[in-house]
């Protein structure tokens, strides 16, 4: 990819948009495994990070959006609370 540009589409080699990954078989439930082996990397951190940056909140366009919706309700939420919402040990 040339800087500023767009990345290469494999079909056509172009520079094109959008040419995106897509992810796929996105459940709530593999969502909160990846977040657990999140939690289980960072508290093994000597660096002792302060804080797990999640994207996106509200990016609907690009496919990573973690509002309420008609498939799976608040389900992607209730994930991220039974991981972060509880004290820390």
């Amino acid at each position: 990819m040339r800087a500023g540009g767009f990345p290469v589409a494999p079909k056509t080699g172009r520079q094109e948009y959008p040419y995106v990954p897509v992810v796929v078989g996105n459940t709530p439930e593999r969502f909160e495994q990846l977040l657990r082996d999140a939690d289980h990397f960072i508290r093994r951190d000597p660096r002792q990070p302060f804080a797990l940056l999640v994207n996106a909140w509200n990016e609907w366009t690009e496919g990573g959006f973690l509002l309420p919706e008609a498939q799976s309700g608040q389900a992607h939420l209730e994930a991220i609370s039974r991981v972060f919402g509880r004290s820390a040990p």
